[in-house]
């Protein structure tokens, strides 16, 4: 029997890619499993929430361009106090903002209409924070040779929690009567975010000075250099579309038919197909794909938003959703990808990291907010909707193509280091 389970393990780490990373990297990635369950619960049911007691769209995306703005706020604070402390204080700090929230939705959910902003303020802080420092962690706990690998494991523990979270989650919603089902949840997710308490204890220290900002050589460091410039353009592009898809499918289905269980089947769905993206990324996506992989996943996205045109029936987001969440993520994990080469493509950069991944949030985040500002200046009807789809996923191409000046641009730098030894 042993030595099953040890054939089972060992092949297993061949599969996901395992045997590439070391134990600090495994370590941040069962963290990232705990992470994604409570993050995964916040994202699709306190939209669903807010829906159901003010059915009108308008006021989950007011919720959703508050948590951004909080993020790009408390990215670029965490990136401070990465530095004054060390990246896993911030991302302790993260968990304790992710407590409060759901604290607040425990016991203020039916004045949900008065609290959405404080419990959006609180969310983007967990979420910013977090993200914060486990960005600085992935980049020193990887290399340029296994960062993809890391990058498509890490979307696979996505892709299993946004596979059994939301369907597990609105089957409890939709039994219990009025919002008991949304407090058991939320309640869970509180308990979750505690439980995580310990693992973060295991979190390795990041070697090397870490008590003092350089905020203001970071800014300077930003505006001279050529790649971090692009990687700032790319990640505000790819927010355009990334932050109303989120959201959006699960929110204009849950519009046509209310109903929490449905939105957890389709997210429960989306989460098999992400899983899948991310296996057939790290299997696919070699250093010179990727680019390719992202552009041929833009042009699927909008084939498949316009026929949306053609239909717009329940069948059919569920459809696009699966297909969305599949191809998306080779946008996603390509700008991932390159935005960790950027930061850490010397022992220069990697002082910065922190800074420089605090100005990447922002970025992100201001592109997401620009795609919310975006939706909210069509007509509020499913043609509508359609329309402000196809125009944020054509903002794509110019994402890719800036992914493919930074692709060129650090190819030649390494071609130019290689000459010189």
């Amino acid at each position: 029997m042993k030595i099953i389970l040890k054939g089972f393990v060992r092949r297993t780490n061949e599969l996901l890619g395992l045997d590439y990373m070391d134990g600090k990297f495994k370590v941040l990635a069962a963290n990232y499993l705990f992470i994604m369950m409570y993050y995964t619960l916040e994202t699709v049911f306190v939209n669903t929430l807010l829906y159901r007691i003010t059915p009108d769209m308008s006021i989950v995306i007011h919720y959703r361009a508050v948590v951004f703005f909080s993020i790009a706020v408390a990215s670029n604070t965490g990136a401070f106090l990465s530095k004054r402390f060390s990246p896993v204080t911030v991302i302790k700090l993260g968990g304790f903002a992710y407590i409060v929230m759901y604290l607040i939705l425990f016991f203020g959910m039916d004045r949900m209409d008065i609290l959405k902003d404080v419990v959006a303020v609180f969310s983007g802080i967990g979420a910013g924070f977090y993200w914060s420092g486990h960005n600085v962690l992935l980049t020193h706990y990887t290399n340029k040779r296994n960062r993809g690998i890391g990058v498509s494991i890490l979307g696979l523990i996505q892709g299993i929690m946004t596979l059994l979270v939301p369907v597990i989650s609105g089957f409890v919603i939709s039994l219990m009567p009025g919002n008991t089902g949304y407090r058991v949840m939320f309640g869970i997710g509180m308990l979750t975010v505690l439980l995580q308490k310990g693992l973060q204890n295991k979190l390795s220290p990041v070697e090397g000075e870490i008590h003092k900002s350089r905020l203001r050589l970071a800014l300077k460091f930003l505006w001279r250099k050529t790649t971090c410039q692009i990687m700032l353009c790319y990640e505000f592009i790819r927010g355009i579309r990334d932050g109303v898809f989120i959201f959006f499918l699960n929110m204009v289905l849950f519009q046509i038919v209310t109903e929490e269980s449905l939105v957890g089947i389709n997210t429960f769905l989306t989460g098999v197909m992400a899983i899948l993206g991310s296996w057939a990324y790290g299997k696919l996506a070699g250093p010179g794909r990727r680019v390719k992989l992202a552009l041929l996943a833009t042009t699927i996205l909008f084939g498949g938003t316009v026929l949306l045109f053609w239909a717009m029936s329940p069948t059919m987001i569920i459809l696009f959703s699966v297909v969305n969440s599949f191809c998306s993520l080779f946008i996603i994990y390509t700008a991932n990808t390159y935005s960790f080469d950027v930061m850490a493509q010397n022992e220069t950069m990697r002082h910065y990291v922190a800074e420089l991944n605090g100005f990447r949030e922002a970025a992100l985040s201001a592109g997401r907010i620009l795609g919310l500002c975006i939706v909210m200046l069509f007509p509020a009807t499913i043609t509508g909707y359609i329309q402000a789809m196809c125009v944020l996923t054509l903002t794509q191409y110019v994402g890719v193509f800036m992914m493919k000046l930074v692709r060129d641009t650090l190819d030649r730098k390494q071609i130019r280091m290689s000459a010189q030894y």
